[in-house]
């Protein structure tokens, strides 16, 4: 047999569910703006420029996710608009 649930029990769980999908979409957003990282593209570089020489010029203006460095360019990502903004 099924239990009819009360109107009061209906408000009640809509309520419980609502609190937890914005628990939930706080959290989603929070994470977007964690994995958020701002690119610089540098070219022209010697090829005796190493990763680490790299790394030590650019760390100057904040953190750094990553790097990629090619033949002659390269892409270092910030964990922030602001260090990125600041390295350009």
């Amino acid at each position: 047999m099924i239990k009819e649930t009360s109107p009061k029990e209906r408000v009640n769980k809509s309520r419980v569910v609502n609190h937890q999908l914005e628990k939930l979409q706080s959290q989603i957003k929070a994470m977007r703006e964690q994995s958020k990282s701002w690119s610089v593209f540098f070219t022209n570089i010697p090829r005796e420029v190493s990763e680490e020489d790299i790394v030590d010029i650019f760390s100057v203006y904040g953190k750094i996710v990553s790097k990629s460095i090619k033949k002659g360019y390269g892409f270092v990502k910030y964990h922030s608009e602001q260090s990125a903004r600041q390295a350009v």
